[in-house]
């Protein structure tokens, strides 16, 4: 996951069936580091396998290289680390971002 607010919510997470992993700027207005470490608490506490990751001094939409809000330093890590984690052919992957930002 790149964009949205995480689920926080053992009780929704329960029914994850698969392992995640959640990017987030530490700089997004929307999407606070707390708000990325409270997702890391709940996946645990379901023991839900996952891996989030907050890069440092990255905002919202950091990976979209015609922004201004790109983050090459922050880019590189995510492509990186999320081989092996993603199904060989994803059933339903979102090409628009659910933060409702026009701007994404």
């Amino acid at each position: 996951m790149f964009y949205g607010s995480p689920v926080t919510d053992p009780a929704q997470l329960a029914s994850l069936r698969g392992p995640v992993q959640a990017h987030f700027g530490e700089k997004d207005d929307g999407i606070p580091p707390a708000e990325a470490d409270a997702f890391r608490a709940a996946l645990k506490q379901t023991g839900k396998e996952g891996e989030v990751y907050v890069y440092a001094g990255a905002g919202h939409a950091f990976m979209n290289e015609t922004r201004p809000s790109y983050h090459a330093d922050a880019r590189a890590p995510g492509l990186g680390a999320d081989a092996g984690v993603l199904p060989e052919e994803p059933q339903a992957l979102s090409p628009s971002c659910p933060c409702r930002s026009t701007s994404c």
